[in-house]
């Protein structure tokens, strides 16, 4: 496994890619969101051993 941002680094280990991750500090009395992201090319997703494409969407993503 690779990370390629913010610099590109070898992962050996992919749980690694969490050490150096930090929030900073929100601004008083608001709240604070944190999201997360995934995209892929043909929308789908590989499950298991590679054998299940389902797509990574739902009819409320659409």
């Amino acid at each position: 496994m690779q990370q390629l941002y913010p610099v590109w680094r070898a992962c050996p280990d992919p749980l690694t890619i969490y050490d150096e991750v930090t929030f900073p500090d929100g601004p008083p009395h608001r709240p604070y969101v944190v999201i997360n992201m995934v995209s892929t090319v043909d929308g789908k997703v590989t499950t298991g051993r590679g054998t299940i494409r389902e797509p990574i969407g739902s009819k409320v993503d659409h």
